[in-house]
């Protein structure tokens, strides 16, 4: 059981509380506030809240969208404290939430927050240290922009409708679904791993990665040579190629529409100026080659391509052909494009597709880019990439997912004396490489045995010691500790021996039963849920206290 300061902490509510006038009008505006806080752009994707000792605690905030967002001077106004950097010219674009990006938001130096999580990517920025520190029972925390417009609000618990996995286990709270509301407890869950996953999606989800920007530098060939196919090698030697940045070529003034977010100076000119100095005009074919970084997961990645070309190019990823735009099979260093574009735009997702087993490296990596233009005669000439990679993260819990605990029984002591475990997948799963513990450190870990077959129940006899209210949280873990594949927060009750799981409105909560199911599906008995309030008057006219109110209805 957690403790906040000092204060035993827990996660039940007490039998009855008086409402009063202040507390039915937070009530009422969080939910208004939740009811606006879906992401629309950004938000938070995950809470390290309570992390094992030494461990900085961090925040996630993810751009879900392919816009580049302008982070400068917002802050985090509530739980903890950081203003986000201003605008600086020495990095004009260290101030940019790219598109799909995360950042991080540490109470740590970057320094100790890529230490403690070594698996947080280089590409991921790392902001902090913040002021304050995130409470562990719980608490709101609100990101504004530079106008004080709040753009993300999470009012995050550590039990009831939330998980309370991450209240010291070394778990976090990590997002589901980007596209759902933010603040709401059944849109949050434990992440896979012990450590969570700064920088990265949860277990199994595509991560993301801007391989190659649009504005990046490039050797480039102009030289109206033919280089067959050597100079796509990885290892071709490229030391006399010319160096620019793109957009690279030339083309007739007004023609081109720059991207969105895009501070490179296009080299245009009029239809009768000559190309700029060092690029060629009047050439089918320009040879480009990129040597960028990857330290991402390399099996299984797909690829996305974004560009701007005029007119035909073939991309190559260190020498294997990714695909082509505008040009045939087969192309030879004299082959026109097979359009000839009128306005230049950016492209989204002009390529995309898998990337071939062994290409992508843990390295340097070199896209090849062969533009074609659609004839010889041509005068304008244009060119701009972005890659991103994908990579899905290994699944560690691959072979375990899907084992759950479902009741908890107590002796005529209250103590725990017996747990049933329910496999809800659809294999078998080895118990043996899973424990039962009730102490976030694991310490009083139980080992498990024996096989579970696929819907299959089993109940494990094992004795755990409650808090002195009654409460403990019951962890089903794997055998290292590092990641926990469930937990029941559960509370003896006088009569009630049994605490069972039901899932009620997509939210699974555990109801305290006067009858045990051992080994059967659940059905708790004794609870009444017959009365219910039906409705409540908190503000009425004249501001009177007199006339507030709260009906009690039996639907029974």
């Amino acid at each position: 059981m957690k403790r906040q300061n000092g204060v035993p902490g827990s996660l039940f509510p007490s039998p009855f509380r008086i409402m009063t006038k202040s507390i039915l009008r937070a009530f009422f505006c969080g939910l208004l506030l939740s009811s606006s806080a879906s992401a629309a752009q950004v938000g938070f994707s995950e809470l390290m809240y309570h992390p094992l000792e030494g461990k900085p605690e961090f925040l996630e905030v993810w751009n879900y969208t392919m816009t580049p967002l302008d982070t400068a001077k917002w802050a985090l106004t509530d739980g903890v404290t950081y203003t986000f950097p201003d605008f600086n010219p020495a990095t004009p674009s260290a101030h940019l939430l790219g598109p799909k990006q995360r950042v991080l938001i540490s109470s740590g130096t970057e320094a100790q927050t890529r230490a403690a999580y070594p698996a947080i990517p280089a590409t991921v920025r790392v902001l902090g240290p913040w002021e304050g520190a995130l409470n562990n029972a719980g608490e709101k925390v609100e990101m504004r922009d530079k106008n004080g417009v709040v753009l993300c609000l999470v009012d995050y618990k550590d039990g009831g409708r939330w998980s309370p996995v991450p209240d010291g286990t070394g778990h976090s709270l990590v997002l589901i679904n980007e596209n759902r509301e933010i603040d709401d407890p059944k849109n949050w869950k434990p992440s896979a791993l012990n450590g969570g996953s700064p920088g990265t999606g949860d277990r199994g989800e595509p991560v993301p990665g801007q391989a190659v920007a649009m504005d990046a530098f490039w050797k480039y060939n102009d030289l109206n040579v033919d280089l067959a196919a050597e100079w796509r090698d990885p290892a071709y030697n490229d030391s006399a190629w010319p160096v620019g940045q793109a957009l690279l070529g030339y083309e007739p003034a007004g023609a081109v529409i720059p991207p969105p977010g895009l501070k490179t100076v296009i080299r245009a000119t009029t239809a009768l100026d000559p190309a700029p100095e060092g690029f060629s005009t009047n050439l089918i074919t320009h040879y480009f080659r990129h040597t960028f970084q990857w330290d991402g997961i390399t099996a299984g990645a797909t690829f996305s391509i974004d560009d701007i070309t005029d007119d035909g190019a073939a991309y190559y990823l260190n020498g294997v052909e990714l695909g082509r735009r505008f040009l045939g099979a087969g192309p030879n260093w004299k082959t026109p494009a097979s359009q000839n574009p009128v306005d230049v735009t950016e492209t989204k997702n002009s390529i995309s597709g898998f990337i071939p087993a062994g290409v992508l490296k843990t390295g340097d990596n070199v896209l090849a880019v062969e533009l074609h233009n659609n004839s010889s005669g041509s005068n304008d000439s244009l060119f701009g990439v972005r890659l991103v990679v994908n990579s899905t993260p290994v699944n560690p819990l691959a072979d375990k997912d899907g084992v759950v605990i479902t009741e908890v029984h107590f002796d005529g002591d209250g103590l725990v004396d017996w747990v049933e475990l329910e496999n809800l997948s659809g294999a078998a799963r080895d118990l043996s490489a899973m424990t039962l513990s009730s102490l976030t450190d694991f310490s009083d870990a139980a080992p498990l045995t024996g096989q579970l077959a696929a819907g299959q129940r089993v109940v494990m006899e094992q004795p755990f010691t409650p808090e002195s209210d009654g409460s403990v949280r019951v962890f089903l873990a794997t055998a290292d500790g590092n990641h926990v594949l469930d937990c029941a927060p559960v509370r003896h009750r006088a009569g009630r021996p049994s605490s069972q799981s039901v899932r009620r409105a997509g939210v699974r909560e555990w109801i305290a039963s006067t009858t045990a199911t051992r080994g059967l599906p659940n059905a708790p008995t004794g609870e009444n849920t017959s009365v219910i309030m039906n409705e409540i008057m908190i503000d009425q006219p004249g501001n009177t206290q007199t006339s507030e109110f709260i009906e009690l209805y039996n639907k029974g």
